[in-house]
């Protein structure tokens, strides 16, 4: 239930606070906006609320995900105006048709929203669900329990990107002709030594815009 959730929430709230006031603190509420509270009635700040877009079984219908996405944006826009909170989509995948794609990036970013598609990398081969995707790994997955440790090394360096994964030309190319510059310049006000280490380098980089992207379906 909701206050199950709020609870837990609240619970890892306080502990990452007892330490650290400087890290943002993303809860996910995944499936819709009512799951997550008003936050300053949880007395929480410096926060970003997470919610993820699969509208399954629809995969090749763009009005319908067209209408899905609407009302995400209506609820969503109403979250962020009552709770003053900012919002991310932390996952989402709009399948195989280029249209719904554009459709789903150009409403986060028309929305001012954060966003992040699923996923970076995946094993299932020519596939929209990875920036990159397997080319040849044909081991067994590791086995914690009873792997060797020459066996586990093995089999995790299969996992190399570089040697095992080929790029997603097509959708790396629309995300990135979606990733929008920087709006305003960031700027951390301070930092403690708890919140990174001693003489550690802190960089800040922008997006930039590369050219089209290539042959996801029209």
């Amino acid at each position: 239930s909701n206050s199950v959730l709020w609870s837990l929430y609240d619970d890892i709230y306080k502990a990452i606070r007892a330490i650290d006031n400087n890290h943002i603190i993303m809860m996910e509420g995944i499936w819709g906006p009512e799951t997550l509270p008003d936050p300053a009635s949880m007395g929480w700040s410096n926060i970003v609320y997470q919610f993820h877009l699969y509208f399954w079984d629809h995969g090749e219908d763009v009005d319908a995900h067209k209408t899905y996405i609407d009302q995400w944006m209506a609820d969503i826009n109403a979250k962020k105006l009552a709770c003053q909170v900012p919002v991310m989509i932390g996952e989402f995948n709009s399948f195989d048709l280029r249209p719904i794609w554009e459709y789903y990036l150009d409403s986060f970013n028309d929305n001012h929203l954060s966003w992040a598609a699923w996923t970076y990398k995946t094993h299932m081969a020519s596939s929209n669900w990875g920036l990159y995707n397997h080319s040849g790994y044909n081991m067994d997955v590791p086995k914690l329990r009873t792997d060797s440790f020459t066996t586990l090394m093995q089999k995790f360096h299969a996992y190399v990107t570089d040697n095992y994964h080929s790029l997603n030309y097509s959708l790396s190319g629309l995300i990135k002709e979606h990733a929008l510059p920087a709006q305003n310049t960031p700027f951390i006000k301070s930092i403690s030594p708890e919140t990174t280490l001693a003489g550690s380098e802190v960089i800040v980089n922008g997006f930039n815009r590369i050219q089209p992207p290539g042959d996801l379906a029209h």
